[in-house]
Parts: C-alpha cells; structure tokens; sequence
C-alpha cells in the first residue's frame, strides 16, 4: 500500500496488525507511531486528542485487564490510497479483572466484552476514531448493575469536586476525514431501515429484512434470537426514548468474495428519557446515543448482526439529570 509500511498488504491486515502489536505484543508505544500525534478519538465517554491521550487509556486498561486479547472478527473497510481509508473493526476481548481502576477493585472474574472501532487512515496513521466499548457487559460480568454503577461514578466524581460528563456531539472538534456515499443495494436498504425503524417506529420493517433465525449481539453482552426477541429490544428504547431521532453517521458495503455481502453503519440517537422502557422509571435527561453496527446478509437479508451500544453512558446521563 503506498504510503504505509511494506509489511502490510491491505488495510485489514495493518488494523489487524497494529491492533495485536499495541495490545497483546505490550509494544504501547508504538500508538505514537501509528496514530497521528494530533488524532481525534471519539468515545460515548468522552472526547480524546493526541496519542499521548490513547498511550495513557491503553496502559490504565491494561492496568485492570492485563492478560487482554484483542481477537479481531472483522474489519470491514472503504477507500484507497490516494483519499485515504476507512476501517470499521470488530473485536471480541476475553479477559480478567486483575487491577483496581475505572471498573473498581479488581474481582478477578473473568469478562468477555466487544466493541468497535472505526478509525479513519492514511500515511500508515490513524488520524481520526471513533470507538464504542461495551462497557456496561463488563459492568455485569464484574458482579455490579449498571445503572447503579453509573449513579454512584457521577455522584463519585460530584464529591471529588469534578465535573461528570459524557461525548455530545455539541464537545465534538473539527475532523478532517470526509465520509464517501456507500452505493451497495444492501448497504442502503439496510441503513434505510435503521432510521424508519428508530425515527419512525416502523418496527414492521424488521420483518421485512431479517431472516427467521437472526442471531443479534446487543449491548450488555447478550445475544439474542429471531425477529421477536429482536422487536423486544427495539421496543425498550424506542419506549425509553419516545421522540429519538436517527442520524447515519457512516455506512460501508461490501461483497467480498467468499464473504457473502458485509454492512458497518456508524449511526447516532438523540431523544428525552420520557418513557417507561429499557432505561427505568423516566427521568427526563437529554440523551445522546453513539452506535455502531455490523450485519452480515444471506439470500438478500440480515443473518447475523452486531449492535453497538455504551450503556453505562446512557446511564451515566440518566444519573446527571436527576441530580
């Protein structure tokens, strides 16, 4: 690839490549070297800038979870060299709670959590992130609730004197990287169907574009089966947040051979906690949702799906709102 180090062959094998050499080959700083020193990494939880801000969160991770495997899934990319690249990357991590830290003192259990991460790319350096942990999976399989978790870090943070926050697109910086259209039938339906599900309740749809026996991950480390259980899951933030309106963020589509056609959807929710659904008893907060999802397609609809959601950060604005 021009412009990148010869050892790699194609942008999945330098996410791939760089992803195991930072993590699991405990070469930390080599983010430096990858990630351009000004990089901007969005996260639900906040805003981060510089490498030097993603060499402190990687050693503070590593900290808590030191024997962490990152197992990459599936990078499902767009670009070239000329314009620049764009990789949305999925990513299983089994591990153990070893170390005090942001998920408190260490249990030693044993945590399985996924996220996602689409980094934008050129020059063999990661310019541009957006990253979406399922945080509140860790939470659970810590032994700890969510919602209670994310009440008490507010109130925590409260009494240190600090200010809680979490990413609204009102603390975003200025990015260079500039999405392309994605021209894949598939793609289209398939990001055309998220937003008429989501905004307007069109929940029908999902019959329409799913196979019978769908297998969807959902935030908290859950996976469920078939349309039903996946209407039910639509149905508690659809109810929880009663007015949520959906902006696509980014959307890639591909048909690689022997892969079968693959979707990555960068997507956004903003709407008030005004109902009784998957987030409790209403609390009125303005609540800014980060997505990303994965769908691998058979004969035309989705077969498999990956639905990323931080729900601690959900909980933490629920927290802030009631004071």
């Amino acid at each position: 690839m021009q412009g990148f180090d010869a050892e790699f062959t194609d942008l999945p094998d330098y996410i791939l490549k760089i992803t195991e050499r930072i993590w699991e080959g405990r070469q930390v700083g080599a983010i430096r070297r990858y990630y351009d020193e000004h990089c901007i990494v969005r996260t639900p939880m906040a805003l981060l800038s510089g490498a030097e801000a993603m060499v402190s969160g990687t050693l503070a991770t590593l900290h808590q979870f030191p024997d962490r495997r990152l197992l990459g899934e599936d990078v499902i990319w767009s670009g070239d060299e000329a314009r620049g690249f764009y990789s949305s990357h999925r990513i299983v991590s089994p591990m153990h709670h070893l170390g005090d830290g942001a998920f408190g003192p260490a249990t030693g259990r044993f945590v399985m959590v996924r996220a996602i991460a689409d980094c934008a790319v050129k020059d063999n350096r990661v310019y541009e992130e957006w990253l979406v942990r399922d945080q509140a999976a860790i939470v659970r399989q810590t032994g700890q609730d969510p919602r209670t978790f994310a009440a008490a870090q507010v109130a925590s943070e409260i009494a240190e004197g600090g200010t809680p926050g979490v990413f609204l697109p009102e603390h975003d910086a200025p990015g260079r990287y500039q999405p392309t259209e994605a021209h894949l039938d598939e793609a289209l339906a398939y990001a055309g169907m998220l937003q008429e599900v989501i905004e307007h309740k069109a929940l029908g749809r999902l019959r329409e574009h799913y196979e019978e026996a769908v297998a969807v991950e959902v935030p908290g480390g859950e996976c469920v089966h078939g349309k039903a259980a996946l209407d039910a899951f639509w149905l508690g933030y659809l109810a929880a947040f009663p007015d949520v309106r959906f902006t696509l963020e980014h959307l890639i589509g591909r048909n690689d051979p022997g892969r079968g056609v693959r979707v990555a959807a960068r997507w956004s929710l903003r709407g008030r906690h005004a109902g009784h659904g998957a987030f409790g008893t209403p609390s009125g907060a303005d609540v800014y949702v980060m997505g990303i999802s994965h769908a691998e397609f058979a004969n035309g609809r989705v077969l498999r799906e990956w639905v990323l959601v931080d729900e601690l950060a959900i909980w933490r604005q629920i927290a802030l709102a009631r004071g």
